[in-house]
């Protein structure tokens, strides 16, 4: 019996470790597979993800239900993501007319503006016609807000679970290497293809309507996920470094000067290790310049002002906590690192770079956006609070439009995140948006300032420059809305918000930086010792599953990963379906085209009947389809749907 009672709670530690390493291997291979097909933004791609996704909630939960304790831990990014969440499922809510009328009058105004009194009868459909709705929502397409709502639950389960399952300093690590060897690959493919492909054409093969850079269908996001590798890069290169120094012992007093610097800085070029990381980063840094990315430029310097700061007041923190400490030559490799960048362009060629970066000297880096920002700031006035809903601004730009472009140009996003978010939510999304992105980059800039000293301490400095490069660039443009890079975003935070508070659990004696009389042996002892006690003291922080907890923890989990899975698949099957109508409508030796092609879009809209969107296509082709009959041009007659199949 006694050892049944021992080997028990062993057994299920021992799973517990099987299930985090599975949730570990699913979550670095969503990381580093995300980008390859086009950043997922394909249904089919996006389908995978959300099956990756909806993995690794049952394997959180299993990993709940095998330890008897429930991981998680709420920090400002969960807060913001929770509030996104419940504010976005709130605007597809029907709210009683007189409710809206106070929190967004514009909405009331548009619903008895756009919809009659009494519902329009066909013949043979009786005499009694359906009075008009005394509830709306807050939203002026609640299925496209849906969407936007299934993408927010998959981005805050992502979180949860590398915040509170995966991420521990040793896994933060070898995230960073996945993320490096990623970018270095990233790099070369872009670099290949910009040098050797027209500028539409993804993998020499593919073309598409735009500016590609690497597998990236839009030249601008792909700094979006290069920051983040550049970032965790950094990250392991000052780890490294701060390694070797415990190693080596070099916390005790040498000579400073000039000479001291460029010995340093030699010390830390003889490492493998060193070189191998400086030469990727040289890479990845030269390639962002070469996407003709604007904003992604400036950005980039943006998080590099700011990691220079966090760095030098974490520097001054360490130097008040005592201890003397060599000079790091730091700064002379990093002017090897500028130089190597710079040789890397001038060997590749500067000349279209610096033709296209000429409009940020001049001052027109967001001339083209300021039109398209202006219109849409006509529509803060009438939804300041809560906005006009998820994913709706393509309705809101096409009715604020003044500028002379044709109605048939459609612009799903603002190329502004954050005014996106003030449209379509209001003050209460943007707010909560800001929250999200300011405490993810807070998150690791703080914790890298507290726990400069400690193992691990500089991931967390690096995962400041990514976060910090995505939140300047989403003021310009809306690479979150980019599966492969809100999931790398995703991770990243989870993995500095989990760090920062295992370094804050662990207890200040056994953290405290070595003198020059530790030896490296005492170093190690001392850091293992630390981080063992962070994790218990985190892990004693954690609310234990009791009673119907645990088998309610299931079923949110089964219930989460379903519905994410599903309408992930009925995304897929939509997107078929309109892919199948428009191959349909341009065979033109079948005389039934586009009869077809009504079937097709039919199919759609039944897979999604409150799809407003999709019930207007269907009624475009019908027309179209009789028209065709008629022997008169369909596509000139029927409208943009028609237009856009043939």
């Amino acid at each position: 019996m006694r050892t049944a009672t021992t080997t028990d709670p062993q057994d299920r530690l021992r799973a517990a470790d099987t299930i985090r390493h599975a949730a570990e291997a699913v979550l670095f291979l969503l990381v580093a597979v995300a980008p390859w097909p086009f950043a997922s933004v394909e249904p089919e791609w996006r389908y995978a993800l959300l099956i990756g996704v909806g993995l690794l909630t049952l394997l959180w939960f299993a990993h709940a239900a095998v330890s008897r304790r429930l991981a998680y831990r709420a920090d400002a990014v969960s807060v913001g993501l929770l509030g996104l969440i419940l504010f976005t499922a709130v605007q597809t809510v029907p709210l009683p007319e007189a409710v809206v009328r106070v929190i967004s009058p514009t909405a009331v105004e548009w619903h008895h503006a756009f919809r009659p009194a009494v519902g329009e009868l066909l013949p043979g459909e009786g005499d009694d016609a359906p009075p008009r709705a005394a509830s709306l929502p807050l939203s002026l397409d609640p299925a496209k807000t849906r969407d936007l709502l299934v993408s927010f639950v998959a981005v805050f389960l992502v979180y949860a679970v590398a915040r509170n399952l995966v991420a521990t300093r040793g896994s933060f690590r070898r995230l960073a290497w996945v993320a490096f060897a990623n970018g270095v690959l990233l790099s070369l493919l872009a670099l290949m293809q910009f040098f050797s492909s027209p500028g539409d054409t993804v993998y020499w093969s593919v073309v598409t309507r735009g500016q590609v850079f690497g597998p990236f269908v839009c030249k601008n996001h792909y700094p979006y996920y290069l920051s983040l590798c550049v970032g965790l890069g950094i990250g392991l290169l000052l780890d490294g470094w701060d390694r070797q120094d415990r190693e080596l012992d070099v916390y005790a007093e040498s000579a400073g000067g000039f000479g001291g610097r460029v010995r340093a800085a030699a010390d830390r070029l003889r490492s493998p290790q060193s070189v191998a990381l400086l030469g990727g980063l040289g890479l990845m840094l030269a390639s962002i310049p070469f996407s003709l990315s604007r904003g992604g430029v400036l950005a980039l310097f943006a998080a590099g002002g700011l990691a220079v700061v966090v760095g030098q007041l974490a520097a001054r923190r360490a130097a008040k906590s005592g201890g003397t400490r060599p000079p790091s030559g730091a700064g002379i490799v990093v002017v090897t690192l500028v130089a190597a960048v710079a040789g890397l362009g001038a060997w590749f060629g500067w000349g279209v770079v610096e033709k296209r970066l000429d409009s940020v000297w001049q001052g027109q880096a967001v001339g083209d956006r300021l039109p398209i920002w202006r219109d849409l700031w006509a529509s803060v006035g009438r939804f300041p609070l809560v906005g006009t809903g998820g994913g709706t601004l393509p309705h809101v730009e096409a009715m604020t439009r003044v500028r002379p472009e044709s109605r048939s140009i459609v612009y799903d996003h603002a190329h502004s995140d954050y005014l996106e978010a003030l449209i379509e939510g209001g003050v209460v999304r943007l707010g909560l948006s800001l929250l999200v992105a300011g405490g993810a980059v807070w998150i690791a800039a703080a914790g890298y300032v507290r726990h400069r000293r400690r193992g691990g301490s500089p991931l967390l400095l690096g995962a400041a420059f990514g976060l910090a490069d995505v939140a300047v660039h989403s003021g310009g443009d809306f690479g979150l809305f980019i599966p492969a890079v809100a999931l790398f975003a995703a991770v990243v935070a989870g993995f500095a918000s989990r760090t920062a508070d295992d370094l804050d659990a662990v207890n200040g004696k056994s953290a405290a930086p070595p003198t020059g009389e530790a030896t490296a042996g005492r170093v190690r002892r001392r850091v293992r010792k630390g981080e063992h006690r962070g994790r218990v003291a985190a892990q004693g922080r954690e609310p234990a599953l009791t009673g119907w907890a645990a088998p309610a923890a299931v079923a949110f989990a089964v219930l989460a990963a379903g519905v994410l899975v599903r309408e992930g698949w009925r995304a897929r099957e939509v997107a078929r379906w309109q892919n199948q109508a428009r191959y349909d409508a341009g065979d033109f030796g079948n005389p039934d085209r586009m009869d077809l092609a009504a079937y097709d879009v039919e199919s759609a809209a039944l897979l999604r009947p409150d799809d407003a969107g999709l019930w207007n296509d269907y009624a475009a082709a019908k027309a179209a389809a009789a028209l065709d009959r008629a022997g008169r041009p369909a596509a000139a007659a029927a409208g943009p749907w028609a237009t856009a199949l043939v």
